[in-house]
């Protein structure tokens, strides 16, 4: 069924999202210290999130509409 692979793509959005938080926090606060390479590392890691976001929103409007349509469909039969 279409719902348990939407909740696998959140299984693995959220442990990326997860991998993300750890590779943002090791980058390190941005000052007048950080170097070129750690600025774009932690806007690569911004970026991503908002497409993991993004991907996530997405898999959860699926996984509504689906349920919607299965209740529906009870309720015809029902």
């Amino acid at each position: 069924m279409q719902i348990s692979s939407n909740i696998n793509m959140i299984q693995n959005q959220m442990s990326q999202l997860n991998s993300n938080a750890t590779e943002l926090s090791s980058v390190g606060l941005v000052s007048e210290n950080t170097n070129a390479n750690e600025s774009s590392d932690a806007t690569r890691v911004l970026t991503d999130n908002i497409s993991l976001e993004n991907g996530l929103d997405a898999q959860i409007n699926s996984i509504k509409t689906q349920d919607e349509m299965i209740g529906n469909t009870l309720d015809i039969v029902g």
